[in-house]
Formats: structure tokens, sequence, C-alpha cells
């Protein structure tokens, strides 16, 4: 075909391509030289590394993990010394180097041990202008490679005694800022006697941008660990599990597959078994007992619930729920306030600030007032309560004495003194001091309570806390609740948290029978062998830990333990109510696809960074728009401020209930859609030629497309081609978004997935993230 002003094609697409100033990382990743004994030394509280050789020691590792040499006097500088949060007894030098200019920033932060100097973890962020538009252009599996050949040169000598963690693979689906580069994390364990040791092992991360590492992390205990002689066989330990577990019904709502976005919604709320394990979930391979993390079976658990007496008190309490025409006015929520906490702190309250804020949650839409306070204008003390401006409600209370935690956290139980008065509270007292709250402050939820509670009376609790789930036909619902926290020491509430959206519970009707279910679960576990950190506190003494041999039960496949069953269907629930699905049966169907695929390298990063929807689609669907439109949006990357500022739509065809409301809140905020008066067409399918549309607003190119008699395209069906959308298939025909196949455009046809992953990656690899 005769191609008409068609240098003005290429012209154009070189042009656009220059102006925006795209840019890629090095395809080469650097692979330092680095050596670091893996023989650790034994704990001391005396600083054998001077901080002069620990800033050195820093500089160097710098130096030969990132190529980077550190000028003290253009970079701010801090240095700290403590004890490490990951180890008992363990202290480090925590050094950090930071350098920030009008257009880039560059940071590092290490941590070395005092004794040694060895590095237990580096972290590298850096920022540059020029290139904050650029996209993911690794896969996962291309820098798996990267981290395996890095540990290699980090410390050869580990290489055998590590097994990566496939239970890390998914990262991303729940932590990616759409195509912006992230971090791929990569866990190796440590292996001894062909058994894992948990909390051992090394962590890399990888940026998805440049292929380079950036994070480094290494633990390795020397504990002694346990023998494997005389323990007992996984034939034993299956069937122990097999007589411990119990079940337990709950109710569970089921929300929508949103990885980015808050699900305001409750689609329906499902009745569940649970599984539960009284003595504890790890089984001592050498005495067959069960325990917790503690190290013990969970002896010492008391249960504690409302008296009779207090029974039959609350059958003469009875209160209506509130509902006002009009909301609260600032004065009257003060008003409000200052009573409430008069009367709960018994102390004269000073209030601070308030703020007016509007939140959504499960099926609920809240207006509260806000009001931070303080205590006998006591500094040290900093508190907030939150009312509902409806219905009085108080949805909140948080309150904390920061020289009363100190003491008690730090130095010893506190005595009394100025003006603090001292009560020593057991469990008992403290859990009645929650119920009288309750009685105070919800009346209208003492029916629908579960008033008994657990206490584990083996450790030490600076607070007591109480949760009070709703319950309906006998069975919890643990995402409506009043959870109240008593200081042990002062008897003060620390904290009240309320949380009820008055969504009706459903029967328990054509249940499994828990013979069924409990057979079926049993049949799944997944019983191994690891070698496990067992903490002891013994209060006020640090706490001790020893490492025991232990099994434990580690689910099914790669994700993780299951412990949600659909009471009604018997199949397993993540905790959105949704049948799981496992990973590996996704790997199967789209590496079959794909591999060998033109773009199988596009379409791996698309799925890793969790932009498919390959629990509702086929990779070779037709999709509707709407999906087109989640794509974008996640691609684009979502962040919770844009369904604010969104707004309510204008579309005809939209309603507020559906799942996809809110990505199409965010696509009109991200600018791919208009809000108008119009129908959108949300549940049809896409051609290709919309689609060429849609990417071209998507990299705001629209106006540019839309200039008449510049363009043609070198294809056989161009008169095929809406001439409206001629501009806009040039562009991406020129830019090599969207292809032809055997000299065809084919615009009428229905786009598949695989085309809208591929042209959403290639459009913004090509001009970067615009929005």
């Amino acid at each position: 075909m005769k191609l008409k002003k068609a240098v003005s094609i290429t012209l154009v697409a070189g042009l656009l391509v220059s102006s925006l100033g795209f840019a890629y990382g090095n395809e080469e990743v650097s692979e330092p030289e680095i050596r670091q004994s893996k023989a650790v030394k034994a704990v001391k509280q005396t600083i054998e590394i001077s901080e002069e050789k620990a800033e050195a020691l820093a500089k160097d590792y710098i130096k030969d993990f990132f190529g980077q040499d550190v000028d003290t006097s253009t970079y701010e500088k801090r240095v700290e010394y403590g004890p490490y949060w990951g180890s008992q007894g363990e202290y480090t030098w925590m050094i950090s180097y930071h350098k920030y200019t009008r257009d880039s920033s560059n940071s590092f932060e290490i941590v070395l041990k005092a004794d040694t100097g060895e590095i237990k973890q580096i972290y590298r962020y850096k920022y540059d202008r020029e290139t904050e538009n650029n996209v993911t252009k690794y896969n996962r599996d291309e820098l798996k490679e990267v981290a395996e050949n890095f540990l290699k040169k980090v410390n050869p000598t580990l290489t055998n005694e590590l097994v990566y963690d496939e239970n890390q693979q998914y990262y991303t689906y729940y932590s990616s800022m759409g195509l912006r580069p992230t971090q791929y994390h990569y866990n190796f364990t440590r292996v001894e006697n062909g058994i894992k040791v948990a909390g051992d092992g090394v962590a890399i991360g990888v940026d998805s941008g440049t292929g380079e590492v950036v994070s480094y992390s290494y633990n390795w205990s020397d504990d002694q660990l346990p023998t494997t002689e005389d323990i007992i066989s996984i034939e034993e330990a299956r069937e122990l599990y097999k007589d411990e577990i119990t079940l337990q019904l709950s109710y569970l709502p089921k929300r929508g597959d949103y990885y980015y976005m808050y699900q305001p919604e409750t689609e329906e709320i499902k009745i569940v078994y649970n599984p539960v394990m009284e003595r504890g979930y790890l089984l001592d391979a050498a005495t067959g007992e069960f325990i917790n993390g503690y190290g013990s079976a969970n002896e010492g658990i008391t249960t504690i619930d409302i008296t009779d007496a207090q029974r039959k008190e609350f059958e003469g309490v009875k209160a209506e729920k509130v509902e006002r025409e009009k909301e609260l006015t600032q004065e009257e929520a003060t008003e409000m306030a200052t009573e409430i906490l008069n009367d709960l702190y018994q102390q004269e309250v000073k209030i601070q600030h308030t703020n007016f804020s509007t939140y959504y949650r499960g099926n609920t839409r809240r207006r509260t007032w806000n009001i931070n306070f303080t205590l006998n204008d006591n500094n040290y003390v900093h508190g907030s309560i939150a009312i509902d401006a409806l219905t009085e409600e108080i949805m909140n209370v948080h309150y904390y004495d920061y020289r009363a935690m100190e003491k008690m956290m730090y130095e010893k139980p506190m005595e009394k003194e100025d003006s603090y008065e001292v009560e020593a509270l057991e469990y008992p007292d403290a859990y009645n001091k929650a119920i009288e709250i309750i009685k105070k402050l919800y009346p209208d939820k003492l029916d629908n309570i579960q008033t008994e509670q657990t206490y584990h009376g083996n450790h030490y609790h600076p607070e007591f806390y109480f949760n009070f789930n709703r319950i309906e036909n006998d069975i919890p619902y643990h995402y409506n609740h009043i959870s109240v926290s008593i200081n042990a020491t002062t008897g003060l509430p620390q904290s009240i948290y309320f949380r009820w959206d008055d969504v009706e519970l459903p029967k328990p009707e054509g249940l499994l029978p828990e013979e069924t279910i409990l057979s079926k679960y049993t049949e799944d576990i997944n019983l191994q062998l690891q070698y496990t950190k067992i903490y002891t506190h013994n209060y006020p003494e640090p706490p001790t830990f020893e490492t025991k041999l232990v099994y434990a039960n580690t689910g099914l496949v790669s994700t993780g333990m299951f412990n949600i069953i659909d009471a009604v269907t018997g199949e397993y629930l993540n905790y959105n109510g949704q049948t799981i699905k496992e990973h590996n049966k996704r790997n199967d169907q789209f590496n079959d696809i794909i591999e060998g695929h033109e773009a199988e390298k596009e379409l791996k990063i698309m799925i890793d960074n969790g932009m498919l929807d390959l629990d509702k689609y086929s990779l070779q669907d037709a999709i509707p728009k709407k999906e087109v439109i989640k794509m974008m949006v996640l691609a684009n990357g979502y962040y919770h401020h844009m369904i604010a500022e969104a707004g309510d739509l204008k579309f005809l065809d939209v309603d507020k209930n559906d799942e996809y409301y809110q990505y199409i809140q965010a696509a009109v905020y991200q600018g791919i859609l208009t809000d108008e008066e119009v129908e959108l067409g949300l549940n049809e399918t896409v051609t290709r030629e919309e689609l060429a549309e849609m990417l071209v607003k998507l990299v705001r190119l629209e106006k540019i497309a839309e200039v008449e008699g510049i363009y043609t395209l070198p294809v056989d069906d161009v008169d095929e081609i809406n001439s409206d959308l001629l501009g806009h298939i040039a562009l991406v025909y020129g830019m090599e978004i969207m292809g032809d196949v055997d000299g065809s455009f084919s615009p009428k046809a229905e786009a598949t997935m695989i085309d809208v992953a591929i042209g959403i990656y290639r459009a913004f690899s090509k001009l970067g993230i615009r929005y």
C-alpha cells in the first residue's frame, strides 16, 4: 500500500519519544566481590568495634555492594548504637547516609554487628528526577538469577546451606505501586541436616527497574541445634495433629479482590469453620507435646465471663441507638467528649484541638469528630477520642502516658509517686472495668457481644486486652467488635475501639457436618520439621529463648496455611471470603500460553505485578471494558486519595455497589476517563481500535492523535478503521505499542487480555508513566 506522508509518522513518533525524555537503566547488573565470614562469635554487650571503625567498614561495604564512594562532606550522617531488634542480647551499629539535591537523592542504611563488624543489613534508595517515569523492566524470574549470583559473590560458602523460599514469590501482588519500579524480594532460608532453620538465612532485594541489588540482610544464629535422634516420626506427628484439631464456626464477610484498593461494600456474609488448636500450633518433635511460641503448652489459660448477677443487671440496661437528623456541632461534640473523658479518667480533661473527617469501612460510612486531649496539663499524656456525628457513638478512645510506659517497660512496675494513683490490677478486676465501660458507652450492644474472654496468665501483661466480638446464633462475627484495653498498673483505659456495621448475619442453615470438614482438613495437613526459636518471658528480666525442633503445619503448596473453610461448600477461603486458587494452577495456565510469545517478558512483568486477573479471565479471552480500565489503573498506580478526590461519578451505567466503581473513580482521577453523563458500556468487550484510543489517552497524547491530515497506516485494512481514530492507531502502531498480523490491524476484532497487557506495558515503557 502506498504511504501518504509516511515520513511524518516517523517524525511524529520520534519527536514524541525524544521530547518526553524517557530513559532506560543499565542492562548489566553489577556483581561485586564481597567477603563475609559465616562464623558468628558469641554475643557480647561490650563494644569491640569502635564508632570510627564501624563507619569505615560501612563505607567499605557500600563501595563493595554498590560501587559508590561516600563523601561525608556532602552526605548527612546518622550513627546509632543499641540492641538489635531481631536477636536477644545482640548489639549493633546502625549507620545511615543521606544526600539530597533538587533533582535527586541518594541514601544508604547499614547495620553492623558491634562485636565483629559483620554486616547484618544494608539498603540503598536512590531517586533521579530524569528517570522518575521509568517502569519495571525485569520480571521476577530474571531477577531471581541476579539474586542468586549476588549471593554467590557475597558468601559462596553459604550457597549449599540455603534453600530458596517459594512462599515469598507473590509478594508484589500486595505491595506493587503499578508498573513503577519496585523491589522483588528473594528469601533464602538456612538448612541444617536437611531441616529449615526458621528466622535464619539471607534476604535479597532487587530493583525491578534497574536489575540492581538494593537490599541485603543476613541472619545466622550460633545456637546449638537440637539432635534429630529419638524424635517422633512424621506419621506419629500427623496422628497427634488429627487428635488435637477442633473446629469453630464464625462469620466471614466476602469482599472484592482488591490488592490496592479499599473495598467499601461487603458482598455477602459467609459462615465458615476455623481449625483451632488450644494447646499450641507447634509440635515438639522430642516430646510429642504441643507448644506455643513461648515454649510450652498454652497452660495458665483461664476464661472469665460475667456473673449471673451481672447478666441479670444487663437485662435492665436498655438503650436505643441515636439517629440524629443533624450532625453534632463542634461545640456539642467537645462538650460530649469532655463529659465522657472526665468519667473515664476521673481527672481534669484539657481539649487540645478537633477536626472533622469522613471514612468508609465495610458497609458503613462514618462522619466523625476527632478530638485530641491531655489530662491535668500533663505533657506526657496524649489522648484522642472520635465521636460519630450522627449516632453519637464513641468510635475510639486512645490514651498514652509516655512516662508511665517507660517506667513500666524499662525500669520496674510503678510505685506511688507524684499524681499517679497506682492500682496493681488482677485480670478479673480489669475485666470488670472493661464491662463497666461497655455498659456506659455501648449499652445497646450488651445482648450481642461475646462476653467470655480468655486470659494467658503465664507471662507479664503491661495491658489487659479484651475483645468482645459481635455474636448471633451463637456464632461470632470477628469483624464487628468492641475492644478495650486496661493499663495493668494505673487501671485506666488505654484504648477503646468500636467497629459495628449492623449488617444482617445469615442463619446457620445447610452447613456441612463438622466431621466432614475435619476429615478434609486433617487430610490436607502438610507437616514439616523445622528448627524454631522459642521465647520465654520472665518479666521484668529480658526474654530468653532456645531453639527447638518442631513439626509445623506449613499448609498446601506455596499459599500458606489454609485455615478458613466454607461451612456450606467445604472450599478453602482466603481472608476476603473468596475461594483460594492455587498459584501453581495459575502458573500452568499462563506458562503454556506465553512461553515463546514475542511479548513473553512484558506479560510476565504484568503478571508478577498483579495487573492481570487470571482468576476471572484467561489470557486469550476478550475482556470487558471495565477490566481494561482496571488494568490501566493498576498499571498506572493507585493511591487512596484518588477515590475521595474523584467523588461520585456521573456515568449513567455505573453502580456505586459495583466492584469496579473505585477503579472507575481512579480512572477519572488519572485522566483515563472523562466523567460525563453518558453510558460507558462497561460490560461490553473492547475492539482493537477502541483499545488504541484508550492507550493514547492513557499516556496523554489524545490532542496529538486528533490532528487531521498527517496520518496514514501501512496495513491492508486501513479503510476499515474509524476515521476519527486513525491518528490514535497511527501513534500506537508507529511506536510499536500495537502491531499488525500478516499485514492487517483488524480494528473491529475484540481485544484480548494479552492485547491489553502488551499495549499497556509498551505504552508506559515507551512514554513513561505520565500521571
